[in-house]
Formats: C-alpha cells, sequence, structure tokens
C-alpha cells in the first residue's frame, strides 16, 4: 500500500512539473510574439 501511495504521489509530483513548465514556455512564447 505505501508503495503504491509513493509512486502515485511522484506521478502526480511529474504532472505538476510538465503543467508548470509548460505554463512557463507559454509565458515565453508570449514574451516572444509581443
Amino acid at each position: 500500500m505505501e508503495t503504491v501511495l509513493v509512486t502515485s504521489l511522484k506521478e502526480e509530483l511529474k504532472m505538476m512539473e510538465l503543467f508548470t513548465v509548460g505554463e512557463v514556455a507559454a509565458k515565453l512564447q508570449q514574451k516572444l510574439v509581443r
């Protein structure tokens, strides 16, 4: 049970990191377009 919980938490963290990276990339693209 503990390992499953840890792996799910790690997956959530990866998704959060990907989301934040995508957000930053989008902001940078907007600045470049301007």
